[in-house]
């Protein structure tokens, strides 16, 4: 099952099963769905997270009120991501070699 959780340190962290901390840090589950294999997650400008699915080659918008939106879908192997100062989204798909751009309005 793939969760993203939010460390009382500010992080983010994407994992797949049980994750222990230790030295009393506080996890809290954000969003869990099992069908979806996170990977890369990225806090952009405005507060959305967005993230990929490595093996459904899909990429995703997760809102701060826990909405999940697809960006798109079918890609491929998709890894990573990253964003810039303007909220533009970069991620790239393995077996392409090419790199995206998704805007904030999520175009």
């Amino acid at each position: 099952m793939s969760r993203i959780m939010l460390l009382r340190m500010g992080l983010w962290l994407c994992f797949l099963g049980s994750l222990s901390l230790g030295y009393g840090q506080t996890v809290k589950t954000f969003y869990t769905n099992a069908s979806i294999g996170f990977e890369g997650i990225t806090w952009m400008p405005n507060g959305d997270i967005y993230t990929v699915d490595y093996f459904g080659g899909d990429v995703y918008q997760l809102k701060p009120d826990g909405t999940l939106n697809t960006l798109a879908t079918d890609l491929g192997f998709v890894a990573g991501g990253g964003a810039d100062a303007d909220g533009n989204f970069y991620y790239s798909v393995f077996n392409t070699g090419k790199v995206y751009k998704v805007d904030p309005s999520g175009q």
